[in-house]
């Protein structure tokens, strides 16, 4: 147990000082759960003081990141001189550092007007990976394929914040397609109470159907493709001392009580931002494998808000059937595992084109137990949510940017499950989409996999997209809200 040394009167005493004379560092969440487990120096104050140093940590660490200098407001300052300056053109010309980008410019046949030049300074559009530091340096006529403060949904420790800040009601309820999500670096305290209140609730009932989930997967915050996941799942308060593992060290001059040396060593010298989300412990299935949907949104202009989410998505498949009983095995708990080191597994990603999904999902319950149209219609619904009401207020309005995002989608089934364990007849059903994440660039490579031998399917994704995102001037917001294959939010 922690040894506290009473309450110091500002955090610039809080400070403990290692046998090299510089300040400690130590989780957060190390910290909290010290203090949890201490009845006594647990109490309303000492609560209000951890929030209080914990918020005012998470400014510190997230002020100003994923937010170019010297913007002060999410409008650019040349916003006016921007519009005012555009000429109609009958051509664009794009240049590309993705691979992928340009590979498709030179084998594909482009929509008319647009024109793939090899030199940066020649471009009116500028489709890059590269992360843009300060679009102030752009020049006036070229735009790019990044917003500003795209980090409030492309961060998975941010996108939290956001949807908290725009989507939840004032009773505090999220949107039926949230699932809770705690940054461990700043709110490992919010984690372990929601935690503590399931793991209670749990032990007072005996009926299935009463039961709140209450397994968690961490994963890093920018990570991508399903890599640094880890599931705990016991059930025991030892999963929040796993949890606080993988919390990142912050200083512990934040901390309003510090902690005594002698116990900073059970806890790892974990690097790198991560959150924790609830996982959705019963999921649709195809071939008894859980799965997850990657689509993607062409955001053309957050304000206006100007976006469309193409007909094109696809299903990845688990590579073994799920069992609740099974979940430390990746190949099981995780859709991803296309980038796994181990080739084998690699090469046993299974993905399926939308156009399959309700055939998959008929062999899976039964002819039309699921509606695959009504769960894509409500899958729209989310994405118009997220980016129009959330992500739009968020990142504000940039004339010359524009960008598409992968999300990914899974869907709760539990609702079905019940139904079937009880012997009803389902017709329609139409499971729960659960947001996962949003992706900066989503993987072109998927898609061209999933598409599997039809070419012309991906080659109409990829003219949609650039028509969407590059050819602002010669493709019209109109002609796009007709367009067969897109969907605008």
């Amino acid at each position: 147990m922690a040894s506290f040394v009473g309450r110091p009167g500002s955090l610039n005493q809080m400070s403990m000082q290692s046998s090299l004379g510089k300040p400690l560092s130590l989780s957060s969440a190390a910290w909290y759960l010290a203090l949890y487990q201490d009845s006594v120096a647990w109490d309303i104050p000492t609560k209000e003081a951890f929030a209080s140093a914990i918020a005012q940590h998470s400014e510190a660490f997230f002020g100003g990141l994923g937010q170019p200098q010297p913007f002060t407001s999410k409008k650019d300052p040349r916003h006016d001189q921007i519009l005012a300056s555009r000429q109609p053109a009958d051509t664009v010309r794009i240049f590309t550092d993705y691979e992928v980008l340009t590979e498709a410019l030179t084998t594909i046949p482009m929509p008319k007007g647009l024109i793939y030049v090899e030199k940066e300074e020649e471009a009116d559009f500028v489709f890059t990976c590269r992360h843009v530091r300060n679009f102030l340096q752009l020049p006036l006529h070229q735009r790019v394929c990044q917003f500003p403060y795209e980090a409030a949904i492309i961060r998975k420790d941010l996108l939290p914040i956001t949807v908290r800040k725009h989507l939840y009601k004032p009773d505090g309820s999220s949107p039926s397609w949230w699932q809770p999500c705690y940054d461990l670096a700043t709110e490992f305290h919010l984690f372990a109470h929601d935690y503590q209140e399931r793991l209670q609730h749990n032990s007072r009932t005996n009926a299935a159907q009463d039961r709140r989930h209450n397994r968690w997967i961490i994963k890093p915050a920018q990570g991508t493709r399903g890599m640094g996941h880890q599931l705990i799942f016991s059930e025991t308060a030892d999963d929040l001392r796993k949890a606080a593992c993988y919390a990142p060290r912050i200083p512990m001059s934040h901390l309003p009580v510090p902690l005594n040396p002698a116990h900073s060593g059970d806890y790892g010298d974990n690097t790198g931002d991560r959150v924790v989300q609830l996982l959705v412990e019963q999921p649709l299935l195809i071939d008894h494998r859980k799965f997850d949907i990657r689509c993607y949104v062409f955001v053309r202009s957050f304000d206006p808000f100007v976006a469309y989410v193409p007909q094109l998505h696809y299903a990845r498949l688990a590579n073994k059937p799920y069992s609740m009983k099974e979940l430390d095995n990746r190949e099981v708990a995780l859709t991803v595992s296309a980038y796994d080191e181990d080739e084998a597994i690699a090469n046993a990603q299974e993905r399926h084109v939308h156009t399959e999904f309700q055939s998959c999902l008929d062999a899976q319950y039964g002819d039309n137990v699921v509606d695959s149209s009504a769960m894509w219609t409500r899958t729209l619904e989310m994405l118009r949510e997220l980016f129009g009401s959330a992500a739009a207020k968020e990142i504000g309005s940039w004339p010359n940017s524009s960008a598409y995002y992968g999300v990914d989608v899974i869907y709760d089934a539990s609702g079905l499950t019940a139904a079937i364990e009880q012997g009803s007849a389902v017709t329609g059903f139409v499971p729960q989409p659960k947001l996962l994440e949003v992706n900066f660039l989503g993987d072109w490579h998927g898609v061209e996999v999933a598409v599997n031998d039809d070419k012309e399917l991906y080659h109409h994704w990829v003219r949609d997209l650039l028509q969407v995102l590059v050819m602002t001037e010669q493709v019209t917001t109109d002609e796009l809200d007709n367009h067969p294959r897109l969907h605008r939010l």
